[in-house]
């Protein structure tokens, strides 16, 4: 058994069956494949160029077949990270939407 080429492994797909042994023939199945996780929503409007905090993202749990590929999944991955656009409430949060982690800058104390 095998996936087509180009096939995902979430969602609608198809898998290959095929006999290796004797008589040489595949069958391509339709399947239908769910995978439960939790990931992370933005809990408000986020504007673009904010720097995500643990107050701006709730944790949800579905189905991640129906979600985009780059979902945060692990919390962590969006935590001080900065929008690269804007994200509206309740929408998955994505890798692809984060830029970098800002780095923290020295602060000048002797003024």
């Amino acid at each position: 058994m095998q996936l087509p080429q180009g096939a995902r492994l979430a969602g609608n797909t198809s898998l290959r069956i095929a006999c290796v042994k004797g008589a040489r023939w595949s069958v391509n199945l339709p399947a239908a494949v769910s995978i439960q996780a939790d990931y992370w929503i933005a809990s408000r409007a986020l504007p673009s160029g904010h720097e995500i905090n643990e107050n701006d993202i709730e944790r949800r749990s579905g189905d991640l077949a129906q979600l985009p590929a780059t979902v945060i999944v692990d919390h962590t991955q969006a935590i001080g990270r900065t929008l690269i656009g804007g994200t509206p409430a309740g929408a998955p949060c994505a890798a692809t939407s984060c830029a970098r982690r800002s780095r923290s800058r020295p602060t000048n104390s002797s003024r």
